[in-house]
C-alpha cells in the first residue's frame, strides 16, 4: 500500500515536472524575425506581482541608442506603454552585421537583487531605478560605468518653450543641449596626441610623419576645424616621436577581419588601443592631452576602419583619459574620399557629435546629403550645421534667431554661415523634441555648392538616435534631383535660391531675396503662403504686362516705304526664378540678368 501511494507520488512529481517543462518551453518563444541575426533572451521577473513604471522605449544614454519595447512573446513593437520588463530591439541595427548585432537586442528583467539588462552578446548591465522613476541607472561594475548614466524611461514631450532644444539621452554623443562637458573641449586651443602603431607581423617600413601627413593630415584637420568654429576652436596635433610596435600580432586581434569586434569576450579594438597606451607610457609622456588618437596604418584586420571611443577609461599615468579614437587603412588624402575625412570625422565624435548618416549604400533619404561632415564624409559641403556650431558653442546665442512664435509678418535676414558678422540661424521649436532650422549656405574654403547657393532648410529630432537619421533635409520643391544616385546628389540642389520654398509640416519657408551677401526670407502658415503667391503671381503679370506695352513698336504712324521693326524678346533670371520680356529694346529689370 505504501509502495503503491509512493509511485503515485513520484508520478505526480514527473507529471509536474514534465508540465513545468512544457510551460517553459511554450513560454520561452524565440523573439527574433527571419532577417534578425540575434534574438532577445529569455525575460525573468521574479517578483511580476510588483508593479513597474510603463513605458515604450528604453534609452541607453552612454550611446544613446534607442531600444524599443517588443509586445509580449511578439516580434512587434507595443503600442501602449507597458511595464519596463521585457524584452527591447533597435530592429535597423538588429538586421545589420556591421552593428554587432547582438548587442542591438536585449532584454530587461528582474531578480532578488534587482532590475537588469541582458543583450543577446551575453553582456550584464546591473540597474537601479532612479528616486524619480525616470532613469534605470548602471551600477559599479557594469560595463560603459558611469555614475548617473544607464537606460533612460522615455518621457511625453512637451511644447518646447526654448530654441536650445533638449537633448533627451544626455550621452556620451549629443544632438541638442546642454554638450557634454566630458569630451574634448570645443572653445581655444586644444592639444592632442597621434600615436602611430604597427605589428611584429605587419611592420611600417615608410617614415613615421611622411605617413601621417599622407593619410591623417593633421594641418588640414586643423584648418578645417578652425574655419568650421569661425576661429573660436584650434586644435594641434602632436605626434609621438617613435613607432609602437606592439607586442601582439596584427592577425591575433580580428583574424578573419569580420567587422564584429567583440571576439573572444573582449572588444578587440579597445584592446588594441590599451596595449598601445601601455607600451607607448614606457617611452615618454602621453601626459596633457585631450585626445589621443591611435593610428594603425598597417593593421590588415581591421580592414577599413576609423571609429572614436566614448568614455572608454583609459589609464594615462595615473589619471583617467576619456577620449580617444583608432584609425585603420582609410586610404590616403588623395583617395576618392580624402583619408583626413575620416580623421576629422571620428574627431567630430569626440567633440560629442552624433553619426546624421545611417548605415548602407547612401541612399536612404535621410542623410543630410553633402551639408555636413557628419553626416557624409563623401560630401562637397561639409561645413557643420549652424545647429551643432551653436551646441558647441562656435555660434553665440545672439547670433540665432529664436522663433517660438511664429510671425508671418516678419521678414528675417541671415548671412552666411561661415562668416563671422550678423545672424547665422533661424530656429524654431515645433515641441520638446524637435525643431525646425535654416542656416545660410554659401561657397567657402572648404564648401563647394556648384552655384547652389542659399538657405538651407532642416529638421532636427531628438527621438531619433545616432546613425538612425536624426537631420532630415527639407529641400526646395522647385529643383528635385530626378532619379539620384545618392543622397549627397538628391539634396545637392536643396538650398532655397530668390523665389524659392519648401513646406515643412504646417508652415512654409519662402526665400524673399538670396543673394551672396545675405538671404531675405518669411515663414508662413500654408494659408498665408497661398494668398501671398497669389499677390507674387499678380504682380509678376502686371510686370510683364508693363514692359510689353511700354516697349512695342508703334507702327501705325511710321510711313509705308520703311521696314517694321518687330519686337525682339529676351530671357531675364534671378537665381532660379526667369521673366520674359518683349519689346524693340527689350531690358531685364532691375534685380535680375540677361540670359546669354
Amino acid at each position: 500500500m505504501v509502495r503503491a501511494k509512493l509511485r503515485i507520488i513520484l508520478s505526480l512529481i514527473l507529471a509536474s515536472c514534465l508540465l513545468l517543462n512544457y510551460l517553459q518551453s511554450a513560454n520561452a518563444i524565440e523573439r527574433k524575425k527571419p532577417d534578425w541575426l540575434a534574438s532577445c533572451p529569455e525575460v525573468i521577473d521574479v517578483n511580476p506581482s510588483l508593479e513597474t513604471p510603463k513605458t515604450r522605449f528604453l534609452r541607453f544614454q552612454n550611446t544613446g541608442q534607442v531600444f524599443s519595447l517588443l509586445a509580449h512573446n511578439s516580434v512587434e513593437s507595443v503600442r501602449e506603454p507597458n511595464s519596463i520588463i521585457g524584452c527591447y530591439v533597435i530592429a535597423d541595427a538588429v538586421t545589420n552585421r556591421a552593428a554587432s548585432p547582438e548587442w542591438q537586442i536585449g532584454s530587461l528583467n528582474r531578480d532578488a537583487s534587482g532590475f537588469y539588462f541582458k543583450n543577446a552578446a551575453g553582456i550584464t548591465w546591473r540597474l537601479l531605478l532612479s528616486t524619480d522613476g525616470l532613469t534605470l541607472e548602471t551600477l559599479p561594475g557594469s560595463l560603459y560605468y558611469k555614475s548617473g548614466l544607464g537606460f533612460k524611461i522615455d518621457e511625453m514631450v512637451t511644447k518646447a518653450t526654448d530654441c536650445k532644444v533638449r537633448d533627451s539621452r544626455l550621452g556620451s554623443i549629443r544632438l541638442g543641449f546642454p554638450r557634454n562637458s566630458d569630451r574634448v573641449p570645443q572653445l581655444g586651443v586644444t592639444q592632442n596626441l597621434i600615436l602611430v602603431i604597427d605589428f611584429p607581423d605587419a611592420r611600417l617600413n615608410e617614415d613615421l610623419k611622411s605617413v601621417v601627413d599622407n593619410v591623417l593630415s593633421p594641418a588640414t584637420v586643423e584648418k578645417f576645424f578652425t574655419a568650421s568654429s569661425n576661429g573660436k576652436f584650434s586644435p594641434k596635433f602632436s605626434i609621438f616621436p617613435t613607432v609602437i610596435t606592439l607586442n601582439s600580432l596584427d592577425s591575433s586581434f580580428l583574424p578573419y577581419s569580420t567587422g564584429n569586434y567583440l571576439n573572444n569576450g573582449a572588444q578587440q579594438d579597445h584592446r588594441m588601443v590599451k596595449e598601445a597606451l601601455s607600451l607607448a607610457g614606457l617611452k615618454g609622456s602621453l601626459n596633457g592631452y585631450s585626445s589621443i588618437n591611435v593610428f594603425a596604418p598597417t593593421s590588415r584586420s581591421l580592414g577599413y576602419y576609423g571609429s572614436a571611443f566614448l568614455d572608454l577609461a583609459l589609464n594615462v599615468s595615473g589619471s583617467t583619459l576619456l577620449n580617444s579614437q583608432l584609425v585603420g587603412q582609410v586610404g590616403t588624402i588623395s583617395s576618392p574620399v580624402p583619408s583626413w575625412k575620416v580623421f576629422a570625422h571620428e574627431y567630430g565624435h569626440l567633440l560629442g557629435m552624433y553619426d546624421y548618416y545611417i548605415p548602407g549604400n547612401g541612399n536612404t533619404g535621410k542623410s543630410p546629403g553633402p551639408f555636413d561632415f557628419m553626416g557624409n564624409t563623401t560630401g562637397n559641403a561639409p561645413s557643420f550645421f549652424g545647429f551643432q556650431r551653436w551646441v558647441q558653442g562656435w555660434i553665440e546665442d545672439s547670433q540665432v534667431i529664436c522663433d517660438n512664435k511664429i510671425d508671418s509678418s516678419t521678414s528675417h535676414i541671415l548671412t552666411p554661415l561661415n562668416e563671422n558678422s550678423g545672424k547665422k540661424l533661424y530656429v524654431h521649436p515645433i515641441d520638446g523634441s524637435i525643431a525646425l532650422a535654416i542656416e545660410m549656405r554659401t561657397e567657402s574654403e572648404f564648401d563647394s555648392l556648384n552655384g547652389n547657393d542659399g538657405l538651407l532648410v532642416y529638421l532636427i529630432d531628438m527621438n531619433i538616435g545616432s546613425l538612425q537619421g536624426p537631420i532630415s533635409i527639407q529641400p526646395s520643391e522647385q529643383d528635385v534631383v530626378i532619379n539620384p544616385r545618392d543622397d549627397v546628389e538628391k539634396y545637392s540642389r536643396a538650398p532655397l535660391s530668390s523665389g524659392q520654398y519648401v513646406k515643412v509640416k504646417d508652415v512654409v519657408v519662402f526665400a524673399e531675396v538670396v543673394s551672396k551677401k545675405e538671404a531675405k526670407f518669411m515663414v508662413l502658415t500654408a494659408g498665408e503662403f497661398q494668398t501671398k503667391l497669389e499677390s507674387l503671381s499678380k504682380e509678376k503679370m502686371a510686370l510683364e504686362q508693363e514692359i510689353v506695352l511700354g516697349s512695342e513698336t508703334k507702327t501705325a504712324v511710321m510711313p509705308v516705304t520703311k521696314p517694321v521693326i518687330k519686337a525682339k524678346t529676351i530671357i531675364c533670371f534671378k537665381g532660379k526664378s526667369s521673366l520674359k520680356v518683349i519689346g524693340k529694346n527689350p531690358k531685364c529689370p532691375s534685380g535680375y540678368k540677361k540670359k546669354a
